[in-house]
């Protein structure tokens, strides 16, 4: 048996590519709940990347700490308690507008009435949900 005491770091880690290979081929139906999407890569590519984005998929989603090692957390983390979801926070905006009335109210028989308007936007350099 052979050991290794060394690793060499390929390059690729650091590019966008690197996720593509998965997160553009997808989804695995061969798994019971499909991992990937293969919309994910190409929303990079063809809307991100063609908008002026600038950041790899890694940039944003493996944050590097003080000391320049990747956290491996892959943010936005939806069970996290520490606060990464932060970076699902930052990227979505949501603006809520609402009008309440009645209508008929003089005749007696008037019904209460909402109207809701909503406007969804994020930054992110993906879809949503599907990235």
């Amino acid at each position: 048996d052979k050991i290794f005491t060394k690793m060499e770091k390929s390059v690729i880690l650091e590019q966008a590519i690197f996720c593509g290979q998965c997160h553009g081929t997808g989804p695995n139906f061969e798994f019971d709940y499909p991992i990937q999407c293969a919309t994910l890569y190409g929303s990079y590519q063809h809307n991100y990347l063609s908008n002026g984005g600038l950041a790899t998929c890694q940039e944003c989603h493996m944050q590097k700490d003080k000391n320049g090692a990747s956290d491996h957390l892959l943010a936005p983390n939806f069970d996290d308690k520490e606060g990464t979801s932060k970076l699902l926070a930052s990227a979505i905006n949501l603006n809520v507008q609402t009008l309440g009335y009645q209508s008929l109210r003089k005749a007696g028989a008037y019904t209460p009435k909402i109207v809701v308007n909503t406007k969804i936007t994020h930054s992110a350099g993906h879809r949503i949900p599907d990235g």
